[in-house]
């Protein structure tokens, strides 16, 4: 099983980005094409994107979704865990799966009402249990009817309760089949969240994407915006495109408590290795913030990688450049240094 869906995952994920010019070896004006579209990074069909007023950078149509979790594992579905699957899932419901899954809880559902009646009997009778030393025969003669009432009670919803477990799944399974002999129009409520450094990625690294780099800027970042949140943004982008450049497929590390997570290949192929976090070459941290990402990354048995960026410009200089859009020149003056951070225990590391 294992191999067919590696086989398949292959075949599916041929190209780590999206960039593929067609290649006829037979054809010397292919060679042309060829070397032509490696270097300005053509690309025939841009891809239509729209940002939010949070910044929020969306992918709405399916074709261009899936051709960027296909060519690089670009983005995260606003309805799925990673790769925009909603609209496939739904269209595609056609198994049994989440039918056993729906009679499943309504069965857990029912189990915990029963369980609750039952707990409140088995109280009330351990009550007039109780009372029994009472020594009117009366009252004791009227304790047992109510035990008997209480018991009779409890065998009633015993049955009720297989009763209804037995028409559960009949019950479900008409209204799967009522839902699915309908013929409605499936919309498309999921759309590709892209991350902003991958948006920048794609208009100015592999210019895929229908903006460019400079409108992309200054769409999520207002003419006001200070120096910090400027060389913060960039040294994300530089690690970024540090890391896609050798071949990384890069993914956001949110769920880690770090910046981005490298792949080999990507999701569907293995685990990711390593977490990186992404720090300014002039930043200083303390003990417990290295130790608390430490422990989080050590305990899902990732690596934990330090990544920091040096801008061999002044504050005023990358102002400026920024102004201008020149991004060239200011990512060309960046440094990566990468540190392995691995905490110490004199257990295990006694050498």
């Amino acid at each position: 099983m294992v191999k067919k869906y590696s086989n398949a995952s292959n075949k599916r994920y041929v190209y780590p980005l999206p960039v593929h010019p067609t290649l006829n070896s037979n054809n010397p004006i292919s060679w042309a094409i060829y070397l032509y579209k490696c270097y300005t990074n053509y690309e025939s069909s841009q891809i239509a994107i729209s940002i939010t007023k949070n910044g929020q950078i969306m992918v709405t149509e399916r074709e261009s979704m899936t051709y960027l979790w296909e060519h690089g594992f670009f983005g995260t579905g606003t309805l799925s865990r990673s790769e925009p699957s909603w609209f496939s899932r739904t269209y595609n419901d056609d198994s049994s799966t989440n039918v056993l899954e729906a009679i499943t809880e309504r069965r857990r559902l029912q189990r915990l009402e029963f369980k609750n009646e039952r707990e409140k009997i088995t109280k009330r009778l351990n009550e007039l249990r109780k009372k029994r030393d009472i020594n009117s025969a009366e009252d004791i003669e009227g304790i047992v009817k109510e035990e008997t009432r209480l018991l009779e009670i409890e065998r009633e919803s015993l049955r009720n309760f297989k009763e209804k477990q037995e028409s559960l799944s009949a019950s479900i399974w008409k209204q799967k089949d009522a839902a699915t002999s309908l013929d409605i129009d499936l919309v498309n409520y999921e759309s590709l969240e892209l991350m902003p450094v991958e948006a920048l990625f794609l208009s100015f690294a592999i210019p895929v994407l229908n903006i460019r780099s400079d409108d992309l800027l200054n769409t999520l970042f207002h003419e006001n915006a200070n120096c910090e949140t400027i060389n913060r943004f960039i040294n994300k982008y530089v690690a970024y495109h540090h890391y896609r450049s050798h071949g990384w497929c890069v993914r956001s590390g949110i769920k880690f408590g770090t910046d981005y997570l490298l792949y080999k290949r990507g999701p569907p192929f293995q685990h990711a290795e390593i977490c990186v976090m992404v720090i300014d070459s002039q930043a200083s941290n303390d003990y417990t913030w290295y130790s608390t990402l430490s422990r989080v990354s050590s305990g899902a048995k990732k690596t934990l990688l330090l990544c920091y960026v040096e801008v061999m410009l002044n504050n005023e200089e990358v102002m400026e450049l920024w102004q201008k859009k020149d991004l060239t020149t200011i990512f060309t003056n960046c440094k990566v240094g990468e540190v392995i951070y691995r905490r110490w225990v004199p257990g295990k590391n006694r050498d």
